[in-house]
């Protein structure tokens, strides 16, 4: 087609918004010069195309004059434009004429029509780069949500740019507070960019999502599953701003972080990243393939490992070598503690248990040079024998304040307990992971038979149940208890759980008969 015909289809735009493809004498009034949007867009398709291992089929929703869908077809890719504005489809078809070689056609559609009607594997790449705002301000973000959510169901991946709320157009407050909520029924999401535009000084942000695949870096994992939760225990981690992604053999980690410096994913995700780059010696890891951030999220890509949980296993009443586990466990401690840091969150799930049957430390975020634990009891090595005991005997709960009675050697099968007796024999400021390990190698070298239990072992015992029973009945009764007297029962409790914590040290038999007795019959009365 002779260039003064495209000229006249120019003219006749409303607005030259982007720039004419193969025509820079035509662009010099552009609205949005669009070369360093395009720049982010190619980045994400050239991950995808190498994935794929062929060009990519794509759909330009809102294409206006088609910079990106005959850009992206120079690259090789199959592209199909829609815009609603038939002056920009003229234009479109126009330059598609005067670049027959290219794989591109256009049509004059809305996006919602054309999302709808998208079926599954047509497209492994949808654009829609600031055009959903429009839709937001005619039909609410709620229509906006479900288009996205389709579009992602249908295609392999999808480049969104939003506009906010913020910028002071007509349509401004009709957006969401937060435009990544347009994306939340998205597995992967993530902000690439923002970028400048001719309306005001706010720049949009630029998405990636897909419900496939996992874009970072210039790398892309084509994920089998997802979950906000980090482990069967923990819903409502993190406050849902973490997801783990899996793939046949990488790991892909997401972290959102909020605007507070002292924001817990933001220090974790500092913490996990210096340590997988630069593990301490002795400290067998997962190979990091990734690692990096932005203002606003970071993201850790790591080998997957083949194993299972200790926390899911436990559940499941698998037959584990828990000596194996927790030998192997203390090594890492141990190696950790030499390079001066520690876990503060030694869990039976931070617990990996390999096919061999070793256990591994994860959640590297947690470690650090403080020596305490997230939760009570706040000591890391009391709470390494809470995890003795429930590897050794598969009761894993999820009750916070029975943690501190689960201290106790008392109740731990041999040859563990003579391991914990040994131990609390020494000051606890002298314990050290490297002195539990050696303790005990050298029970185990020396303990063959299991031992009769003294009487207060079984005391002990009973003592435990009637305190988990306690702590059960607390749950029940939270939904009907009026909150000052949960918290009265709840406080009460925690007194009752200390005050047995330093019973169960004491080794003499000279107590007296009727302080344990006042003690059991406390815990053995319930408000109704």
């Amino acid at each position: 087609m002779p260039a003064e015909t495209i000229s006249s289809l120019v003219s006749a735009l409303p607005e030259v918004y982007q720039p004419i493809f193969g025509h820079p004498e035509l662009s010099y009034q552009v609205s949005r010069p669009c070369r360093d949007r395009l720049e982010s867009v190619v980045q994400v398709y050239a991950s995808l195309q190498q994935q794929l291992s062929r060009p990519l089929k794509v759909l330009d929703l809102g294409c206006a004059q088609g910079f990106f869908s005959l850009s992206l077809a120079e690259r090789g890719a199959t592209v199909h434009g829609i815009d609603y504005l038939h002056k920009n489809v003229d234009v479109c078809d126009a330059l598609a004429r005067e670049n027959p070689h290219l794989k591109v056609t256009f049509e004059n559609c809305r996006i919602e029509t054309a999302i709808m009607r998208s079926e599954p594997e047509q497209y492994d790449l949808v654009l829609g780069l600031s055009v959903f705002h429009h839709v937001v301000h005619e039909s609410g973000t709620h229509v906006v949500k479900a288009l996205l959510k389709y579009a992602a169901e249908v295609s392999g991946a999808l480049i969104v740019e939003l506009a906010l709320r913020d910028e002071p157009l007509y349509w401004g407050a009709a957006q969401a507070h937060d435009p990544s909520s347009l994306l939340e029924r998205i597995a992967f999401v993530r902000e690439v960019a923002r970028h400048s535009t001719h309306l005001s000084s706010i720049a949009r942000p630029l998405y990636v999502a897909s419900n496939r695949y996992w874009i970072l870096g210039g790398l892309v994992g084509r994920f089998d599953s997802w979950t906000v939760q980090p482990h069967a225990l923990g819903e409502g981690s993190h406050e849902g701003r973490r997801r783990y992604f899996f793939c046949a053999n990488t790991v892909a980690k997401t972290y959102r972080f909020s605007h507070d410096p002292m924001d817990r994913n933001r220090i974790e995700f500092v913490r996990e990243k210096a340590f997988l780059t630069n593990p301490p010696p002795g400290f067998s890891i997962p190979a990091c393939l990734l690692a990096g951030e932005s203002s606003t999220e970071g993201w850790i890509v790591i080998e997957r490992l083949r194993g299972r949980l200790l926390l899911d296993l436990l559940h499941e009443g698998a037959v584990l070598d828990h000596r194996r586990i927790v030998l192997s466990v203390l090594e890492q401690l141990a190696a950790l503690e030499v390079a001066g840091l520690y876990h503060d969150d030694i869990r039976t799930w931070n617990i990996f248990v390999t096919d061999d049957g070793s256990g591994l430390l994860i959640d590297f975020g947690s470690i650090s040079a403080q020596v305490h634990d997230v939760v009570p009891p706040g000591n890391p090595f009391l709470s390494f024998l809470i995890v003795v005991r429930e590897t050794t005997t598969g009761a894993v709960e999820d009750i916070a304040f029975s943690r501190i009675v689960a201290i106790s050697p008392h109740g731990l099968p041999q040859p563990y307990h003579s391991w914990a007796m040994a131990l609390w024999q020494r000051p606890l400021h002298e314990w050290t992971f490297r002195i539990m390990h050696e303790t005990l190698l050298k029970t185990l070298s020396v303990i063959s038979e299991p031992t009769s239990p003294q009487p207060v072992e079984p005391w002990m015992s009973e003592i435990k149940c009637a305190v988990q029973a306690r702590e059960l009945r607390i749950m029940e009764l939270e939904s009907r208890t009026t909150q000052a007297e949960l918290t009265a029962l709840q406080a009460q409790s925690r007194a009752d759980q200390a005050e047995a914590e330093v019973l169960a040290t004491q080794q003499s038999y000279s107590w007296r008969i009727t302080r344990p007795l006042r003690w059991l019959a406390r815990h053995l009365r319930l408000k109704g």
